[in-house]
């Protein structure tokens, strides 16, 4: 129904005004605290904690890069990866599995 009342010609007016109406809006805030107060369940595989936490890493990552300009893009890469990193094994549920991880 959105579309049809609207008259887009061109490819870019459609993909923006689709953007503006379907997209997820979370601000990097959100998306940072979602990330740092991560947990890998109790009865959770550490393969489907991997696959959860690098889907919240990429929205991360995602918003983090909007609107950056010059060196900003590498400096927020390294960072995300300092942290990501960080964030990941001290949301493991096992100490043990953490203390390996950290070691590797």
């Amino acid at each position: 129904m959105a579309i049809s009342n609207r008259n887009h010609e061109i490819w870019t007016e459609l993909k923006e005004f689709l953007q503006n109406i379907f997209i997820e809006k979370r601000t990097f805030g959100f998306h940072a605290i979602q990330l740092f107060n991560a947990r890998q369940g109790k009865d959770e595989r550490v393969a489907v904690w991997i696959h959860k936490f690098q889907n919240m890493g990429s929205q991360f990552r995602e918003v983090a890069l909007v609107n950056c300009r010059g060196g900003a893009r590498e400096v927020i890469l390294d960072l995300y990866d300092r942290l990501g990193n960080i964030c990941f094994i001290q949301a493991l549920a096992s100490d043990r599995i953490q203390t390996i991880v950290r070691s590797r």
